[in-house]
């Protein structure tokens, strides 16, 4: 009886140390699948963290770089307007000066196309008087 007794109490103790290895073992494989988990999880958070990171970068540096280019574009096109008006006003100043300086010119000719005229009109008036006097 004592034998069986013996015997029964191995069993029961290998039984005992069964559960207790296989619960330390799937303990040790849940630590294990948690803690890679855990790590899996802020691997994500840390590359989502760098990639919205180098969005927002991205996203400033084109902005900047589209003001920088809207400021070239704007003085350009205010440098172009204003070569475009000097260029009117020297346009509109030179077309003043050749207006008045024909306007003077045919006033000259007028001048001098009235003095000759003036001239014949005392030639013949001289001739007459002359002609008159010689009667």
């Amino acid at each position: 009886s004592s034998g069986i007794n013996a015997e029964s109490q191995s069993v029961l103790f290998s039984f005992l140390c069964l559960i207790v290895v296989s619960y330390c073992c799937v303990s040790l494989l849940c630590l294990i699948v948690v803690s890679h988990c855990c790590v899996s999880l802020l691997c994500l958070i840390v590359v989502s963290h760098c990639c919205v990171s180098l969005l927002c970068i991205s996203v400033v540096s084109h902005c900047c770089v589209s003001v920088l280019c809207l400021s070239v574009v704007f003085q350009y096109c205010v440098s172009l307007l204003c070569l475009i008006v000097v260029s009117h006003c020297c346009v509109s100043l030179l077309c003043l000066i050749v207006v008045s300086h024909c306007c003077v010119s045919l006033l000259c000719l007028i001048v001098v196309y009235q003095c000759r005229v003036l001239v014949s009109c005392l030639s013949v008036v001289s001739q007459c008087c002359v002609v008159s006097r010689a009667r």
